[in-house]
């Protein structure tokens, strides 16, 4: 017979909780990360035709208009920096997120006329509007009519 190292019920709970707090920090680690729409999004747009977060996502600064941005799986998050409203927006769409990247769509041929182009769009705009970027350019003084995405 070999000899089998006995365990407490004391040391067998310690090991218990030990393997909840790692599966726990896998967990929200794997979590905490931009999903993989947004990344492929991100690496789709060269970076001279990265957004400057007036009516898109800096993606430098983690601004868009007057608030701040996170990513956590398809969630986007957006914070005021005046009012602190927080906002949540669930992108499951890889053209969505390619708008909110980019400064002008026909640089990198992003076409938004056929019917699902038209629903990003409306998406886009309930964004923007949500977000109060028109405000928020008129506020900054920036001649926002004539932006690409306007």
């Amino acid at each position: 017979m070999k000899n089998v190292e006995k365990i407490t019920p004391k040391e067998e709970e310690n090991l218990i909780d030990l393997d909840e707090d790692i599966q726990v920090l896998s967990h929200s680690e794997i979590d905490e990360k931009p999903g993989e729409l947004y990344l492929h999004a991100l690496d789709s747009i060269p970076l001279q035709f990265l957004d400057d977060g007036m009516f898109g996502l800096n993606v430098n600064t983690a601004e868009i208009g007057n608030n701040t941005f996170s990513v956590i799986g398809n969630m986007l998050t957006t914070q005021n920096k005046t009012h602190g409203t927080v906002n949540n927006f669930e992108i499951n769409d890889l053209e969505l997120w390619q708008l909110l990247f980019v400064q002008r769509p026909k640089l990198v041929k992003l076409d938004l006329r056929d019917k699902h182009g038209r629903d990003i769009l409306r998406e886009y705009k309930r964004i923007v509007n949500t977000l109060d970027l028109v405000q928020d350019a008129k506020n900054e003084g920036t001649a926002y009519a004539n932006r690409a995405k306007f």
